[in-house]
């Protein structure tokens, strides 16, 4: 009996020796997309994207070791039992086909994000899609007896991001006007990937709309009507006046219209008709000024010094929306403001013959005591005389 169980023993070690030893946990590097978000503009561009992958040394010994790589938008499957290769998803996107790697290290693949976008519509669907990268190594580890055991399969994912989705169009709040610059006010779209605004300011009297035929001729309507208001007449439709009297065009503070939010809700009402996709079509032509803010925030300023506008004068603006795929939205409706120049101190100092470029010395400071005593003698003698 004895031994009986010692020869069992030994055939149950022997047995235990023939198989590979257990191997250790082991991570393997996700692949990485480059850039990992995508939008309509690329799919027109056929952008190719390119993906790095990192094979890793098994902590077991192999004779073989594959990789395999390829995009879904389902989860990336496991290993099939003693599976060589894993099964790609109907919709999958093979970048690298199980294959024998030789060396150990990174490598890339590209795929371009046509290959991500509808087929049956291409880049003109819009969608929003996250794809998975499925990356896989497989080896056979080497048992002790230097046979070979079952297929072990490492898995790593990451996602890219192909999203032709346009942003909403966002509503001009109001407009308040800058000395040569107007400060624009706006409700953003609900959208949550919005990363930055292009702003468009054109002369009102110069406006044009260049997208869909319906789009540009109401907004011609509303050009015309903008126009009418710069020349200082009343806008014939909206919720508010646009313009006072006034003389447009020149420098001197006079101007044509308030550039408040009573303007602003004018125009828009002017041009709501030719409004598409929650917004309207964009303002085109020569004199359009374009400032690309690349911020968030609701509350703008343009355009910059390098481009001031001409106080006086009632402007035309729209804002647009982008987001984190690069896609841009609708314009706002039009609304309106004109620039107005600002009479700060040291303009108001030199309109008055002021010529003193500044700094301090002893006779300013008793020259300013003496001009501060008689203002206030004279005071004095008025509340006398009314006295």
């Amino acid at each position: 009996m004895f031994w009986t169980r010692s020869k069992a023993s030994a055939f149950a070690a022997l047995a235990m020796l023939a198989v590979a030893p257990a191997a250790a946990a082991q991570t393997l590097t996700p692949p990485v997309a480059t850039p990992s978000a995508f939008g309509a503009g690329d799919c027109r561009a056929d952008t190719p994207i390119n993906v790095s992958y990192t094979s890793a040394a098994p902590t077991q010994s192999a004779n073989t070791i594959k990789v395999q790589l390829f995009a879904t938008k389902e989860s990336c499957p496991g290993q099939e039992s003693n599976a060589s290769s894993i099964a790609v998803p109907s919709d999958g996107i093979v970048l690298v086909s199980p294959q024998v790697q030789n060396s150990i290290g990174t490598q890339t693949a590209t795929l371009h994000v046509t290959d991500l976008a509808d087929p049956g519509g291409g880049c003109d669907v819009a969608q929003s899609a996250t794809w998975n990268l499925c990356f896989y190594e497989l080896y056979q580890p080497i048992s002790t007896f230097g046979g070979t055991t079952d297929w072990v399969a490492l898995q790593s994912t990451s996602t890219l991001t192909y999203d032709s989705l346009p942003p909403n169009a966002p509503q001009i709040a109001s407009i308040q006007p800058g000395d040569q610059q107007l400060h624009i006010d706006i409700d953003a779209p609900s959208d949550t990937d919005i990363t930055g605004y292009t702003v468009l300011i054109a002369p009102a009297a110069t406006v044009q709309f260049g997208t869909a035929a319906s789009s540009a001729s109401t907004g011609s309507s509303g050009a015309s009507t903008a126009a009418s208001s710069a020349s200082g007449s009343t806008a014939s439709s909206g919720s508010g006046s646009s313009g006072s009297s006034g003389s447009a065009g020149s420098d001197s503070g006079s101007t044509g219209a308030s550039g408040s939010s009573s303007s602003s809700s004018t125009a828009a009402s002017s041009s709501s008709g030719g409004s598409t996709g929650g917004g309207s079509a964009c303002m085109s032509g020569p004199d359009v000024i374009s400032v690309q803010v690349s911020s968030a925030a609701t509350s703008l300023t343009a355009p910059g010094a390098d481009q001031p506008l001409q106080n006086g004068v009632q402007y035309a603006v729209q804002v647009q929306a982008s987001d984190s795929a690069g896609n841009t939205g609708p314009c706002s409706v039009v609304a309106l403001g004109t620039p107005q120049r600002i009479d700060d101190f040291w303009r108001l100092y030199t309109g008055a013959g002021g010529g003193d470029p500044g700094g301090c010395s002893q006779t300013d400071g008793i020259t300013l005591l003496a001009l501060l005593g008689a203002g206030l003698l004279v005071l004095r003698g008025r509340k006398k005389g009314s006295a």
